[in-house]
């Protein structure tokens, strides 16, 4: 399974234009990545149904969800960060504030994915000179959408603890960066 899920890492080509943001449909950014990989895989599958069916928040949640596990194997990770996870994740977020399963799952995940490698550890299957070539230079794209959407999710959610505790441990890992305590400071 880990193998199979993030099998085509080493061998992808994927565009990736760091100024671009995850949309529902078919964004220029999505048609690239979807058009220059080598094969597909799991991962590769899950997110661009994620992309694909943006408006429907039981897959957006179940697919939160299985990010989750799969963000604890290394591989897996950097592929779910190189095909743009946290893109997608801070969509269903965006796109789905009021519905409880979508926000504590995308929480969920995001803990998972905003801790970086010590060293930040290269997105290898990244070929485009204009985009992050770690998991840091990445994050710090995305680091205000992250903190924006967790704090809006503990203003929609303030009275489930369920929530609370998600979205301060997303809080928390972001912290660990001292480079992004103003961006958490002023959202």
């Amino acid at each position: 399974f880990d193998n199979s899920m993030a099998e085509s890492t080493s061998s992808a080509s994927l565009s990736y234009l760091s100024n671009a943001s995850s949309t529902a449909g078919g964004s220029s950014l999505n048609q690239q990545k979807e058009s220059s990989l080598n094969g597909l895989n799991g991962i590769f599958i899950m997110l661009s149904s994620m992309r694909r069916f943006a408006s429907e928040p039981e897959l957006q949640a179940m697919a939160c969800w299985a990010l989750v596990n799969l963000a604890l194997v290394p591989a897996q990770k950097t592929m779910i960060l190189s095909l743009g996870g946290i893109e997608v994740t801070l969509n269903a977020m965006r796109l789905h504030p009021n519905n409880f399963d979508v926000q504590f799952r995308a929480l969920f995940a995001l803990i998972n994915l905003v801790v970086t490698s010590q060293p930040p550890k290269a997105l290898s299957v990244i070929t485009d000179p204009r985009g992050p070539k770690t998991e840091k230079e990445l994050l710090d794209l995305v680091v205000d959408d992250v903190a924006s959407l967790v704090v809006s999710a503990m203003k929609n959610f303030c009275s489930s603890g369920t929530i609370l505790n998600r979205a301060c441990l997303v809080l928390h890992n972001l912290a660990q960066n001292h480079e992004y305590q103003p961006a958490l400071l002023w959202t």
